[in-house]
């Protein structure tokens, strides 16, 4: 790249962040990771302190990854019909639901919540990273998109590393995964409607819905 090529992308990228769909996106993006890498490094913790043995920890790990392969390939296929904010809140709402069952499971140490738990994060929740590049590119679709993206998944990383600062924080004052865990309930909602704001389908239709607008406009 050229050095006037370097210039116009940090050029891109300086116009974006003055845009509010960037800063939506980016706090959806920050809050969509917080969640993921908060459930994912202390759930097996969590299994193993209210008694689950290491393989019901080690196995519950390793499924909801396995389920995650599935998960992102429908929910990617389904985000071509319906648009990625349905998708992106499906997801978010995934991981709200894996967060409620840890939370009942401090109170009731059932197999049924593990599979729950496990099933809601895989094949819901980890459909996230189907589309963060869909959603990015279809408001910042052009020459200069991948520097774009580059600086909004800064903002996702960070989510990353802060959500299991945070719980881990939150679990040594309190004593408990309670409130931590209502935390990632919360921070899942605010990533869900984090994306409903910025709105990708106010830019550029998705494949499935094309045919709704070109009806629309014939009827005109």
């Amino acid at each position: 790249m050229s050095a006037s090529d370097e210039e116009i992308s940090r050029l891109a990228a300086s116009l974006a962040l003055r845009t509010a769909r960037f800063w939506w996106i980016a706090l959806g993006y920050f809050c969509g990771l917080y969640i993921w890498y908060a459930v994912q490094v202390h759930q097996t913790k969590f299994l193993l302190d209210i008694g689950f043995s290491a393989n019901v920890g080690v196995w519950a790990l390793g499924v909801v990854s396995l389920l995650g392969i599935p998960g992102q390939i429908v929910l990617g296929h389904l985000s071509d019909r319906v648009g990625r904010e349905w998708i992106w809140g499906v997801s978010c709402l995934g991981f709200a639901i894996s967060f409620a069952a840890l939370i009942a499971l401090a109170h009731s140490q059932t197999l049924l919540l593990v599979y729950v738990m496990v099933l809601t994060q895989g094949m819901l929740g980890y459909g996230l990273t189907s589309i963060m590049g869909a959603v990015v590119v279809e408001i910042f679709q052009g020459k200069h998109y991948g520097s774009i993206f580059g600086t909004i998944m800064l903002a996702a990383l960070a989510g990353g590393a802060a959500g299991p600062w945070v719980t881990g924080v939150v679990h040594d004052v309190s004593g408990s995964y309670t409130i931590a865990f209502v935390i990632g309930i919360g921070v899942s909602a605010l990533s869900a409607i984090a994306i409903w704001q910025a709105s990708p389908r106010k830019i550029r239709a998705v494949a499935g819905q094309l045919h709704k607008l070109q009806s629309a406009g014939v009827g005109r």
